[in-house]
Formats: C-alpha cells, structure tokens, sequence
C-alpha cells in the first residue's frame, strides 16, 4: 500500500530538511540512512524568509513497502504530519492480526479477528470481537461498520459501527447473535474436522461426536444443527469509509426553531399518514 509521510523542519536531527541561500541540502543522514533499501524520496520546498535567509523544507516521501514508515519514525528522521484526503492507514496492534482487505469494485473493507480459539456467542448475545487492527484517515472521512452479508442475513449484527478519524488504538467490533434458538461458532476447527461431528462442546469448545449411549449432561452440549457455523479464518464484519459533513452550528431557542419553515412542523408519529 502506498503511503505519504512529510518529513518536519523540527524533526530534532540537525541541518535535515534546512539549508541556507547558495547551499546544497544537508540530506546526508537521510540518504545514508535509506540508501540500498529502494526508498526514493521526492523533495519540495517551502521557503519561509526571515533575516538569516534560512529555508525550511518539507520532504513528501512516497513509500512502496510497508515497514518503512516504522523504521522512520523509530529513526526520528520523520513524524507524520496528517493523513492525506484519499489515504487509508493500517496498523497491527496484534501480531496476528489480519490487514483489511477489499477488491477494488467492492465498497467494503473486509475486516477479521485476531482471536484464534472459537468464539461462541449465545442466543440473544453480544460478545466483543477483537480485531487486532488499529486505523487512520484523513478526519474528512470515517469508518462505518456494517453486518457482512453473510452474518446479518442470519441474525448476526454489529451493534455499534461509528469509527472516528482520530482513534488510534485497536477496534473491537460488537457483534450480536439476534436469534433465539441458535448458537454461533465461530471455530479454528476445519470443515473436515466437523463434517461428521453432530454437537458443540460449550466446556470443551469444539464440536464432537456425541454418543449418546453414555450418560452426559445435555445442557453442557448444543446439536450441530443448532448452531451458525463461521470459519475464525473468514471476515466478520466490514466497514465503508463514508465522509464526514462540516456544518457551522448555532443554539436557538425553541420558539425560533419551531418557526423554521417545515412542512411536517410538530407532527409526532404517525403523523405522516404514509
């Protein structure tokens, strides 16, 4: 993924991003420093005058690979200024943790656990999903968090979705289980594991073939066909990056406000007729 970072003039290393009338950059730390690792760096400059003729200079450095920008800011060569409009940054807060992903023609970053053993949520449950992926954009947008299709067409819905452009710990996605008489799993146990397994352990949390000629204690036991199968490798939830609208607001009294043309006025519910 492309990523833009602008260099600062006080990135606390002497002479970077500063030179002087009729001198050459003093860019020799940065060069050395990524010299042989296949960055390039663009440079653009934003004079300031004063009475030193001193020139301050930010450096906009497009990245191709991934690990650069910690490298830098490990390096304090660079601190990241903001996110550009269209940029969409990314970071694991857990070591398996799984980047988002979206095909180009899709709407919708899909978004995974970072959790490895099964998940079970309970009729009528709501369970918070780690996702291990902390975000950044730029604050004209946010992200919104919305049921995949194949979760919400079986009653499985997220309950809070409002991302904020400044947040920058990891997100936990609340995810509900609406029915009444299913169980969801969402197991690290593979197809094959389960094909001929006929119920879910809830101590052992994993299904198993149950024979039913022992004696055993239903309750700690739900049938297979009870339950909403999801592979923990597959996406749980997405979300869409929708824009966030600028408005100047104003307090009003309530009579000013009441006489604000509207068609509808005071009508409560139902007051439409529709």
């Amino acid at each position: 993924m492309e990523k833009k970072i602008l260099f600062l003039a006080d990135v606390n290393i002497e002479g970077v991003g500063m030179f002087y009338k009729n001198h050459t950059y003093n860019i020799n730390y940065i060069d050395s420093f990524l010299s042989g690792k296949g960055w390039v760096i663009d440079y653009t400059e934003n004079r300031i005058d004063n009475k030193d003729e001193l020139l301050h200079t930010l450096i906009t450095t497009k990245f191709i690979k991934d690990n650069v920008m910690q490298q830098l800011l490990e390096n304090n060569i660079a601190t990241i200024n903001e996110v550009g409009v269209n940029e969409l940054y990314f970071a694991k807060t857990k070591p398996n943790a799984i980047i988002p992903t979206k095909r180009e023609e899709d709407a919708g970053y899909d978004i995974y656990t970072c959790e490895t053993e099964t998940i079970v949520i309970k009729p009528c449950s709501l369970r918070m999903m780690n996702t291990g992926i902390a975000i950044a954009c730029n604050k004209a947008y946010f992200p919104k968090f919305f049921d995949k299709g194949g979760m919400g067409s079986k009653g499985i819905i997220v309950g809070a979705g409002v991302g904020d452009s400044g947040y920058r710990d990891s997100y936990f996605v609340p995810l509900i289980n609406t029915n009444k008489d299913k169980t969801v799993v969402i197991t690290n146990q593979s197809d094959k594991e389960i094909e001929n397994c006929t119920h879910f352990d809830l101590q052992q949390n994993k299904f198993i073939t149950l024979d039913f000629n022992r004696d055993v204690e239903a309750s700690h036991y739900v049938k297979k066909e009870n339950c909403i199968i999801k592979p923990i490798t597959k996406a749980i939830v997405q979300f869409v990056m929708l824009p966030v609208p600028t408005f100047n607001t104003k307090e009003l009294s309530w009579d000013e406000l009441k006489n604000i043309k509207s068609e509808r006025g005071l009508g409560k519910l139902g007051s439409s007729g529709k």
